[in-house]
């Protein structure tokens, strides 16, 4: 059996947003209290660095000092957050803003924790107060931008929410021409809309700031892939990956352009790496057992197919799922 003799079907590229809504970018905290200060920044540090474990003990240190001191609890929020400890995070942005109020990054940030929550609406009064009370927060505006986005997607209204979150996103790069994940969301929504040549202008822009963001250049191939720039899609998908070399997504999208050149061998490759990476990636599954079918393995494709049908039914992506079980079906009637 060939594949060209086969009824399957290829699983198509989809865009990966950089900034999932919510995402907190460390904000300056004013250090107004001697006593407690060098916890405080060893813990912004540490957070930057991406060490939560150290910087939720740095902040737990700094509030036994000062039970009411607002950047401590800011801070041990922004480590419980990193940690996904969001119940947690939430509680201590709620003490920071009763210590005090005007407190814009505080907002800011418990407006991520309920994003991450998925309490929407509240998210949203987060976000308007932070910039009420801070009306050049670029960071702010971009968070706002994500969560107007989602709130049209849940309430079917895509096309409003898109230009609103379009504007904040605009207002974000008014106020920092240089901030990168508002390009990249102006991007994502651009492309979602099918302004192609603006969203790749966006990505391009994201590059030029941060030559090693690797969703910009997988958000670009994606983009240059549905404009038939089969190319210029791979060398993207590549940058990635060099980038990146445990960026799942993007191998899986390169196997499906070697797969369309029918350099099926290649394809399998990159499935193989992006499977040994996430071993619960059903489109990768199913996209290796077509490229399998050009080598007619039965038991191999036949495995891929029902291991890809067991992660779409576990993850309830039933399209998918039924599509894997019909080839299943098809491909027992070949044999």
């Amino acid at each position: 059996m060939r594949a060209a003799q086969t009824p399957i079907f290829t699983q198509v590229m989809d865009y990966q947003p950089q900034d999932r809504p919510g995402t907190i970018d460390i904000q300056a905290i004013r250090l107004d209290d001697c006593s407690v200060s060098a916890d405080r920044i060893q813990c912004i540090v540490r957070v930057q660095l991406e060490d939560y474990e150290a910087a939720l003990a740095d902040s737990h240190r700094a509030i036994e000092l000062d039970p009411n001191n607002t950047g401590a609890y800011h801070n041990r929020g922004a480590a419980n957050m990193g940690l996904g400890n969001y119940e947690a995070a939430l509680a201590d942005y709620n003490r920071a803003i009763q210590l005090d109020p005007n407190n814009a990054g505080a907002y800011h940030n418990r407006g991520a924790a309920n994003m991450r929550l998925q309490e929407y609406e509240i998210a949203l009064a987060d976000y308007n107060r932070a910039i009420q009370l801070d009306p050049n927060n670029a960071v702010a505006y971009n968070s706002r931008g994500a969560v107007l986005y989602y709130l049209g997607q849940n309430q079917g209204n895509l096309a409003k929410s898109a230009q609103d979150a379009i504007a904040d996103y605009n207002e974000a790069i008014r106020i920092n021409p240089k901030y990168a994940s508002a390009y990249n969301n102006r991007g994502n929504v651009l492309a979602l809309l099918g302004d192609r040549e603006s969203a790749i202008a966006d990505y391009n822009q994201v590059i030029e700031i941060d030559p090693n963001d690797t969703q910009a250049y997988y958000n670009r191939g994606t983009i240059r892939y549905r404009l038939g720039e089969q190319a210029g899609a791979r060398a993207d998908f590549s940058q990635a990956i060099e980038i990146n070399p445990y960026y799942a997504e993007a191998y899986n999208n390169r196997g499906i352009l070697w797969a369309e050149m029918t350099d099926c061998q290649e394809a399998i490759a990159d499935y193989n790496k992006a499977i040994a990476i996430n071993p619960y990636y059903a489109d990768a599954y199913y996209n290796r057992a077509l490229c399998r079918c050009a080598f007619e393995d039965y038991p191999a494709i036949i495995a891929d197919f029902q291991k890809a049908a067991q992660l779409y039914e576990e993850q309830g992506i039933t399209d998918d799922y039924q599509m894997a079980l019909d080839n299943i079906s098809k491909l027992q009637h070949l044999k």
